[in-house]
């Protein structure tokens, strides 16, 4: 259980990293910028699914 844990964790983490250098490119920002925006927006929406319950 631990390794899938560990390989879902993984997973996430690279598409976290996809999504920040997608953002750089498409808004021409630096990748610490679009870092921290990523990092801003899921902490405004970490329970957008509990809101629509």
């Amino acid at each position: 259980m631990i390794y899938q844990s560990r390989y879902h964790l993984l997973v996430v983490t690279a598409r976290r990293d996809q999504l920040a250098g997608r953002t750089q490119e498409e808004y021409a920002t630096s990748i610490r910028q679009a870092e921290r925006q990523l990092k801003e927006f899921i902490e405004r929406n970490r329970n957008w699914n509990l809101m629509s319950k």
